[in-house]
């Protein structure tokens, strides 16, 4: 039932007039792709990260309410706190590396120790929830793990972005998660050369 909207889609998508030129370039073989470090790097980033933050959104919850004896006002709130943080930090994060990247340093090396940082951060997070008992160590943790998802979804998605080539760039916000994942697989890579 969820995916009916797809048809009416499907349908408005293939009378919209063809815009732009055709993209003809050659197609990367897969074979090619997996024998790239940035590819394998960045789907470990992104399996490691997908863990850290779903880990704490389906476990944190019952966490709080049953293992620290919370109320549930008292879960939201702390909860809250920790995706307050994950917003700010994510503007924060993209100002910054907007800043870094303007002032002619390598945006790859940026948004690599960036992700290399948040993943240490949020095994700390986590690690440290386990031995936290106050709602204030608490509340320190998930604003530290909330930091750290933000830099690993705000990275994430430029990471694949820059590996895909500026002709296949807008053709990942359709399907995030595969061009997260493998960058080239719609086709022609900057990774091909």
């Amino acid at each position: 039932m969820t995916l009916i909207w797809l048809l009416p889609w499907r349908q408005t998508v293939q009378a919209l007039p063809m815009t732009g030129h055709a993209d003809e370039g050659p197609r990367v073989p897969l074979a090619l792709l997996l024998k790239k470090w940035p590819l394998w790097s960045m789907s470990i980033v992104h399996a490691l990260g997908n863990y850290c933050f779903y880990f704490l959104l389906a476990w944190l919850p019952l966490f709080l309410t049953k293992s620290r004896g919370f109320s549930i006002g008292e879960m939201t709130m702390l909860a809250t706190l920790g995706y307050a943080v994950q917003g700010a930090c994510a503007l924060g994060y993209g100002h910054f590396s907007d800043w870094w990247t303007r002032s002619g340093r390598s945006e790859a090396a940026c948004r690599r120790w960036m992700m290399v940082a948040s993943q240490l951060f949020a095994a700390g997070a986590i690690l440290g929830l386990a031995f936290a008992h106050s709602a204030m160590t608490i509340g320190i943790l998930l604003c530290l793990a909330g930091a750290a998802s933000a830099s690993l979804s705000l990275n994430l998605y430029a990471v694949a972005q820059m590996f895909a080539g500026p002709v296949r760039q807008g053709r990942g916000s359709a399907c995030r998660t595969p061009s997260a994942i493998c960058p080239g697989s719609s086709g022609r890579s900057s990774l091909a050369s």
